[in-house]
């Protein structure tokens, strides 16, 4: 049971870190080495990551996805009914209260 769900983890951590973590992004984003990464990423041929391996790439996840929401797209005039409004949130024409500001 314990092995399976460490395969499961690991084959859903890649998942999100192939879509999301993808060379170019990293780079432009700055934030962390991108050898580093790859290094946790490629795991020297192990099938599964350890327990500290998948917190390690959960947190780059979160971050990116964190980043994304809130670093890639303008504060919303109006607050947000939910979490997806932010993920689908594009440029209003108003000045938000944050340009107001400075």
């Amino acid at each position: 049971q314990s092995m399976r769900f460490g395969t499961e983890l690991t084959r859903s951590l890649d998942y999100l870190s192939n879509l999301l973590l993808d060379k170019e992004s990293v780079k432009k984003r700055g934030l962390y080495a991108l050898a580093d990464l790859e290094k946790l990423k490629h795991r020297n041929g192990r099938k599964t990551l350890s327990r500290d391996e998948s917190m390690k790439l959960w947190t780059l996840i979160l971050v990116e996805i964190w980043a994304r929401l809130f670093l890639d797209n303008p504060i919303p005039a109006a607050p947000a009914k939910s979490a997806l409004d932010l993920v689908d949130a594009k440029p209003s024409s108003s000045p938000t209260e944050l340009e107001a500001l400075q």
